[in-house]
């Protein structure tokens, strides 16, 4: 090797001719270095050192730092020397002389480097010992095709022609015999030390490029076995049906290959779990720079792919769906003397809404025992561990009062626990027994604390960790991927008021579009405002909720989906059959002239008449009626008046003027009327107010 050291320096005298020994450290001493050339003049002026690389330099430690140290020592001459002066000076008397001694190193002009430059150039044939090229986001270590003669080492692969590869069952071929420019192996084909370079930005006709959209996900853990669930959750809900089936594929032994997939998502439409079977184990595979499990999700052949535009806010392997409750198992509930209308209550209230499991245990003879299995083998649990005899499992019902004197049914009251039997004439009697009634299972949730309707479970964000309370087999943590939502708390006496009446019209089934307003009102208090528009082929429903922001996030919406899909026709499970939408904001600012007595009240009638407007436009308690600010109303003078009619201090509305604010802040005209499903919301900045006295006006 060699190299060229570049010099800057101010220029010194020519005639001091200084003489430079150059020197390497080789680890035991400094020892003379070979200079092949050297157009420093001896660092005099900016030029160019040349000399091989000593095989023996090393490391060694010089002012506090490690490295490789050449050093310039100054052996002959100088670059310049100290100038003497010396003035004498006469005293007065004559008898006595001063002497002045003045030393100046101006003449002294020491090399300066104002930069340092090094170059190195390989003059031996040398054979690397890595060769890693990174195509197509992936880095690919070539190092053994590099020390094999006559093996090709490719360069520059399209990202689409590598995606072709692991599609096709052929091998790949070289796209031309040709070197590249500048090889310098002087056409000799495995020839030498290194092998071959082949650009391949050109296909062969063995591997057709991969064409079309498709999702790749890469996982972590090699996974295998049945089954795999994943759980997608999308940004935004698309129409994705007219790309079913999605195809999926996993990377087997560098190849995809097609696996058993049950897609919950729609084609990624919709945030849904992806169930997967293996028939293999999956390889890993090194993809866009990274190294891990690839599955491949790509449309139904044959469509119009520029289409499928699925927008992903995360990948979660290992899901299932859950809910935020805990299970209570062989509760002793009481005791049976026979008596009609027998009622008790359950340990721990509130209960989820048909999860009691509630036995009696009954004298079965033989033959009832197999009448009453006959329909449900779990109808007769006998003996249980630690409860011998025959439980009988009974059927919770609205009122015992409407059922047959041998039908073996209760009616539960979920948020208070109670269980109330029939009188024997309507509904059977618990036989007599100690002990003999055992809520064999049932699940509840910590309910709110008391006068408030927010259900600790809905307060779950993303990314939260659980504590498992007992451990489950392989294992190791759980956490939420997604922000909770669907609980609602226990009914309170309003909300029976205001919903028993629809619920004996729809008995919990969605047959007509108030039925789906109704039970998505009842189905939580978050929800503030629901309503249903009919149109060819969909049914749209639009949902406000209570607070500040009334969009719903993306869980809200699913759960609401989940919810009503489960008690409506099956027509309205299809792909956007029932459509959950949000509203449209129109943000309202509204400038007012107020005729005051004196201006010294302006501040106090400023902020009530602010806490005025924010109380009208809310959409839970706002409007004339206090049943919320609707859907599609239009604001007018007339209720910004009533809204401020016995403001304090406040003589005289003389204007109103409503603008619409931008979402960049820009002031534009109120629109003329309103489409049903806009909303109008106050903007954070809601009011301009002018002042005027009454002298004013006079």
């Amino acid at each position: 090797m060699s190299s060229n050291n570049e010099w800057k320096r101010h220029l010194s005298d020519p005639s001091s001719n200084p003489e430079l020994s150059w020197e390497y450290w080789n680890g035991t001493g400094w020892w003379k270095l070979d200079v092949e050339f050297d157009s420093t003049l001896n660092l005099k002026s900016t030029g160019v050192v040349q000399f091989e690389v000593p095989t023996d330099i090393a490391s060694g430690d010089w002012s506090g730092k490690t490295n490789f140290w050449i050093r310039a020592r100054l052996v002959g001459g100088d670059y310049g020397r100290e100038t003497v002066t010396v003035e004498t000076e006469e005293e007065e008397d004559g008898k006595k002389t001063k002497q002045t001694i003045h030393r100046s190193i101006e003449g002294i002009r020491p090399p300066s480097v104002v930069q340092l430059h090094i170059s190195y150039s390989v003059c031996d044939a040398v054979q690397p010992t890595f060769v890693l090229s990174q195509d197509s986001g992936s880095m690919r270590d070539q190092s053994d095709a590099n020390r094999t003669a006559g093996a090709i080492v490719e360069a520059f692969v399209p990202l689409a022609l590598t995606l072709g590869r692991l599609s096709h069952t052929s091998t790949p071929t070289a796209s031309s015999a040709e070197c590249p420019p500048d090889c310098r192996c002087h056409g000799e084909k495995g020839a030498g030390i290194g092998a071959s370079i082949v650009t391949t930005g050109q296909p062969s006709a063995a591997i057709q490029p991969m064409t079309g959209r498709a999702l790749f996900i890469g996982l972590d853990a090699t996974v295998s076995g049945a089954p795999v669930n994943v759980l997608l959750l999308v940004e935004k809900e698309q129409d994705h049906s007219g790309f079913l089936p999605l195809k999926i594929e996993a990377l087997v032994a560098d190849r995809f290959v097609p696996i058993v997939a049950d897609d919950g998502t729609r084609a990624v439409g919709e945030s849904g779990l992806l169930t997967m079977t293996f028939a293999k184990p999956l390889t890993r595979g090194e993809l866009f720079g990274e190294t891990l499990t690839w599955l491949r999700l790509s449309p139904r052949a044959g469509t119009d792919t520029t289409q499928w535009k699925p927008s992903l806010r995360g990948a979660y392997l290992n899901a299932v769906w859950a809910s935020a409750t805990e299970t209570l198992t062989r509760e002793l509930v009481g005791s049976s003397d026979g008596s009609p209308n027998l009622t008790m209550r359950l340990a721990r209230p509130p209960v989820l809404h048909g999860t009691l499991e509630l036995r009696v245990k009954e004298p079965l003879g033989d033959e009832e025992r197999v009448a009453l299995r006959k329909d449900d083998a779990r109808r007769v649990l006998s003996d249980a561990q630690d409860l011998p005899g025959d439980w009988v499992l009974w059927k919770q019902v609205t009122d015992p009062g409407d059922e047959p004197a041998t039908e073996r049914v209760y009616a539960f009251d979920e948020e208070t626990g109670e269980i109330r039997f029939g009188d024997g004439q309507h509904g059977m009697i618990p036989p007599i027994g100690r002990d003999s009634i055992v809520a064999f299972r049932y699940q509840r949730t910590e309910p709110p604390k008391p006068g408030s309707e927010i259900v600790p479970a809905n307060l779950i964000a993303p990314r939260t960790a659980f504590n498992l309370v007992s451990s489950l087999e392989s294992v190791e943590a759980v956490t939420a991927a997604d922000q909770a939502a669907g609980g609602a708390p226990p009914e309170s006496d309003d909300r029976v008021l205001r919903f028993g009446f629809p619920r004996l019209r729809h008995r919990n089934r969605a047959v007509t579009p108030q039925d789906l307003e109704d039970l998505a009102l009842q189905s939580s208090p978050d929800i503030a405002q629901a309503r249903c528009f009919v149109r060819r082929g969909f049914i749209r429903l639009v949902i406000v909720m209570r607070g500040k922001n009334p969009i719903p996030n993306a869980a809200q919406i699913r759960e609401l989906h989940r919810l009503l899909t489960a008690v409506a026709p099956p027509a309205l499970s299809e792909q956007n059959a029932l459509q959950i939408v949000v509203p449209s904001l129109r943000r309202l600012r509204v400038g007012l002239t107020l005729l005051v007595e004196s201006l010294e009240h302006a501040g106090a009638l400023s902020e009530e008449v602010k806490r005025r407007l924010i109380a009208l436009f809310d959409t839970t308690t706002g409007g004339n009626d206090g049943d919320g600010w609707a859907l599609g109303v239009q604001p007018n003078e007339e209720d910004i008046a009533l809204a401020l009619i016995d403001a304090k201090h406040l003589e005289s509305l003389i204007q109103v003027r409503f603008v619409e604010v931008a979402d960049d802040g820009v002031e534009r005209m109120w629109p003329a009327a309103l489409k049903p499903v806009e909303l109008v919301v106050l903007d954070t900045d809601p009011m301009r107010i002018e002042f005027v006295t009454a002298g004013v006006m006079v």
